[in-house]
């Protein structure tokens, strides 16, 4: 092993022991996707005039979302600038590629290789990620998969507290100035789902514990994203019975049926839901 790579492998493993606040704090690029769309180098927000060029940030967008993924400058000219002809989109992908470049490392030499946005040969870009990026993204992805760990371990409390951490990463909104992006929509979507299997994680978690109100919150979450969740719906009405609330159950029930018709045409019976069966 080689300086360069020791090096690397001891930030790496200092990295992987540090508490995820400390790792958020100090990283020399903090990137926030959930919420409004942030940078900071070295603790300060990109402010710079270049930074206001809109596929300059969609181009980091995406390379964030993609790290070591390698892409063609045509597909990357045609996915931000398809109403451009070829050669002025390939073009106005060179040009924010540099801006990109020398925004990130201003002292950045002419002909000098990005640390981070890479040339490759046959003209492919490819973001590089290191330790000194922290981006929310990758976070989530870190505690979603601590999290499964710990759940089939056993320890289904330690895992409904991670996963209750990465709900308030989802519940921030993902990039929501970037609602009518193409390009997002995938991800978004993709967020989505991980966002309703971590509810149904801590709706079964909290039933097992016989743990009715943190149920019944995350059971409200679920509706708010997927108001047609049977499961979601469910779990309130039955926990409604268990506490005695059968108007409320019946409320909840009614509700669903008639938007479920109204809207999907469909008929929900009674006898769907086991407690408003027993009604």
């Amino acid at each position: 092993m080689d300086s360069r790579e020791h090096i690397h492998s001891t930030c790496s493993t200092t990295q992987a022991s540090l508490h995820p606040y400390e790792r958020e704090q100090q990283a020399v690029f903090r990137v926030y996707l959930f919420g409004s769309f942030r940078v900071f180098q070295n603790n300060t927000s990109l402010e710079d005039p270049i930074w206001r060029r809109t596929r300059i940030q969609s181009l980091l967008k995406w390379f964030i979302l993609n790290p070591e993924k390698p892409f063609s400058a045509d597909y990357l000219a045609d996915l931000f600038w398809p109403q451009a002809s070829t050669l002025a989109a390939h073009r106005n992908l060179r040009v924010n590629i540099h801006y990109l470049r020398h925004l990130l490392e201003p002292g950045i030499a002419r002909g000098q290789e990005s640390s981070f946005i890479r040339r490759l040969t046959n003209n492919f870009y490819l973001f590089h990620r290191d330790d000194t990026w922290w981006v929310d993204v990758w976070e989530l992805q870190r505690q979603f998969e601590m999290a499964q760990q710990i759940d089939l371990s056993g320890n289904r409390k330690k895992a409904a507290f991670f996963y209750s951490k990465i709900t308030d990463y989802f519940e921030r909104g993902f990039l929501p100035e970037d609602v009518y992006e193409d390009y997002v929509q995938p991800y978004r979507d993709r967020y989505e789902r991980h966002h309703l299997q971590i509810l149904r994680c801590l709706i079964e978690i909290h039933l097992q514990n016989n743990e009715l109100d943190e149920a019944l919150e995350y059971a409200y979450r679920t509706l708010s994203i997927d108001p047609y969740n049977q499961i979601a719906v469910n779990t309130i009405i039955d926990i409604y019975c268990k506490q005695g609330n059968h108007v409320g159950a019946m409320r909840v029930f009614n509700k669903f049926r008639d938007s479920v018709q109204a809207e999907l045409g469909l008929e929900i019976s009674r006898c769907s839901c086991t407690h408003i069966g027993q009604l």
